[in-house]
């Protein structure tokens, strides 16, 4: 992929991203879940394309530490919807 591709990754990705954090501020408890989920996967997905982008790759292992902690983030999200229910 040439370097135009990549950056129009990084912008779609963007977009995507924040749609994603509108569903997530807007919904109600059980929307934000899928919401957040989603956002964290695009975040690192875009920190991906970003790095190949820039040539930098510090972000390649950010990227990874992100979705590492978002399945963390999203199954404690998970039990404190629980326990309020």
């Amino acid at each position: 992929m040439s370097a135009t591709s990549w950056q129009a990754a990084v912008w779609v990705l963007s977009a995507a991203f924040a749609a994603c954090g509108w569903g997530a501020a807007r919904g109600g408890p059980w929307r934000r879940l899928p919401a957040l989920q989603l956002a964290a996967t695009l975040l690192a997905l875009d920190w991906i394309a970003l790095a190949v982008v820039i040539h930098a790759p510090y972000l390649l292992g950010l990227a990874l530490v992100l979705v590492l902690a978002s399945g963390v983030g999203t199954l404690a999200f998970a039990r404190f919807l629980e326990r309020g229910r």
